[in-house]
């Protein structure tokens, strides 16, 4: 974090006196306020795909037949993942038999 993005975050209280605890302790506090206003965010990597799918500034911005088009890739991607058993699952549950 530079001097800027630093005193962006402390806003009107950076002082020179200010240990560093209190500067760690207020970014904490701000940070945790901010993503306390995130409560949307995708569960999942199909869920942030559809997301981007119906997203209009996406859809505006690249155009809606290549968000169509990546999304249709990057759904065939994730049912690909889903279909293989992972090296994990192999350890987890075949082991046992």
């Amino acid at each position: 974090m530079d001097r800027e993005e630093l005193r962006l975050a402390l806003g009107d209280r950076p002082d020179a006196r200010m240990r560093a605890s209190q500067i760690a302790l207020h970014l904490y506090q701000r940070a945790e306020d901010d993503l306390s206003r995130v409560s949307d965010l995708p569960k999942s990597l199909r869920d942030a795909v559809s997301a981007v799918k119906e997203d209009p500034f996406f859809r505006g911005k690249l155009g809606a037949e290549f968000i169509d088009y990546y999304t249709h890739i990057k759904n065939a991607e994730i049912d690909r993942f889903l279909a293989e058993v992972t090296d994990w699952e192999h350890r987890e549950y075949f082991e046992m038999f």
